[in-house]
């Protein structure tokens, strides 16, 4: 006879397993969508206008749908998500085997599918916490690490691959199946979830409580506003500095820049592996020293470009890619506990309200974060700005650990 333990671990393998197989898809049809895109309409302005349209609905409506997910039953919503999905991916490629699929069908998707993964998103990451207990949180997140890393490096090569070989109806098509094998597997997750009795109150009156209860949780509130302005200095380093270091300042060829992403990934993967795999682990414990180390990674890296000299273009590379790697290593030993401690100390009952609220903040900050970098990058040079963004994060860490021990004592002496 299976225990308690032994069922709440395989059904979050069967979440992650369903979920790794609708990431795979997804990853396929985003490497793939700007290329069809192009294909068509020959514009970068399209494309730039395609991708900040239909992200604005799920933007706009992330906060309604954490209250509308709170109270339903996770599971249901996750299987409606991927059966809705793969039936709209079913229509695009009948559409585009007639020659059909056109920009306004593209826009119209891209909104529906936005709001449609927000959703998934809000679901899985309650559903997630739901299934674990606050003893396998941290491992089951290092697994699913693994999962969501592996998902995204073996998508692009394959996305580029189908629509080199077969055209986008092929890559609809997959991605189609994809949803609807997802949906089965979710299907087999034992969920005996006990349905609130409570009475669903004003969607106002539900975001004023989440809004209380963080502010009121001091010790959530300083990682909500941590991880906020993480977003603000960190979030642009793929898009501002690390394209200005390697391509503006020491002119390596844009073919080479893809290495360091997959290095990134590499190195997350065996935190990941390495999380899963060793008992008793407990990064929470290391919090401050890892976000501290992430940091000074980063700004050494910046260091790194400014003391070397411009004919070292080969070694600089190499040892850009071997940070890169250990920044992706640090990277995941930051978010897992981070993210694991949220799963635990944030109410059931409020998590897709605290995940709703911090996932908008934080894509509120972002493009403020990028556009701030873009000037910072032209006044200082990238690798003069990454150095000062990763020591403004360092001391930023400084004084919310410093607060943070501050309002423990005071609480342990009362």
């Amino acid at each position: 006879m299976k225990t308690e333990a032994s069922r709440r671990m395989k059904n979050v393998r069967q979440l992650l397993l369903g979920r790794s197989i609708s990431l795979m898809g997804s990853g396929i049809y985003t490497i793939c969508l700007p290329l069809y895109i192009l294909k068509i309409s020959g514009s970068l302005t399209q494309m730039g206008f395609f991708y900040a349209l239909t992200a604005l609905p799920a933007v706009a409506f992330t906060i309604p749908l954490g209250i509308f997910v709170e109270r339903r039953n996770h599971k249901k919503i996750l299987i409606i998500c991927d059966v809705v999905s793969g039936t709209l991916f079913l229509f695009m490629a009948l559409l585009s085997m007639n020659n059909r699929l056109e920009m306004l069908w593209l826009y119209a998707f891209g909104m529906i599918l936005g709001v449609i993964d927000r959703i998934f998103y809000l679901s899985s990451s309650v559903l997630f916490s739901e299934l674990n207990t606050s003893d396998t949180l941290e491992k089951m997140n290092g697994l699913k690490s693994i999962c969501d890393n592996t998902a995204s490096v073996c998508a692009p090569m394959v996305g580029t691959m189908l629509f080199g070989a077969f055209g986008f109806t092929m890559v609809l098509l997959i991605n189609a199946f994809s949803f609807l094998l997802s949906s089965l597997q979710e299907m087999l997750i034992e969920y005996p979830r006990i349905q609130s009795t409570e009475k669903s109150d004003k969607v106002r009156n539900q975001l004023k409580e989440g809004i209380h209860y963080v502010i009121h949780a001091k010790h959530i509130l300083a990682m909500f506003l941590l991880v906020m302005s993480l977003n603000f200095f960190v979030a642009p380093s793929e898009e501002i500095y690390y394209p200005g270091i390697l391509i503006q300042l020491h002119h390596l060829p844009e073919a080479w820049y893809g290495f360091t992403s997959g290095c990134f990934v590499i190195g997350t993967l065996l935190a990941g592996i390495l999380v899963y795999r060793i008992k008793n682990m407990n990064l929470e414990r290391y919090m401050k020293e890892l976000f501290l180390a992430n940091s000074s990674v980063m700004a050494f890296m910046g260091l790194l470009s400014l003391i070397m000299p411009s004919d070292w273009k080969l070694l600089f590379y190499l040892l850009f890619l071997i940070l890169m790697m250990i920044e992706g290593m640090l990277n995941a030993f930051v978010n897992i506990p981070l993210i694991s401690g949220f799963q635990r100390d944030v109410d059931i009952s409020m998590q897709a309200r605290f995940f709703s609220l911090l996932t908008f903040c934080s894509n509120l900050l972002i493009p403020i974060g990028i556009a701030y970098a873009g000037i910072l990058s032209e006044w200082l040079r990238p690798d003069g700005a990454f150095i000062v963004q990763n020591l403004m994060v360092i001391l930023l860490v400084m004084i919310v650990y410093y607060l943070k021990d501050k309002g423990s004592k005071k609480l342990e002496k009362s």
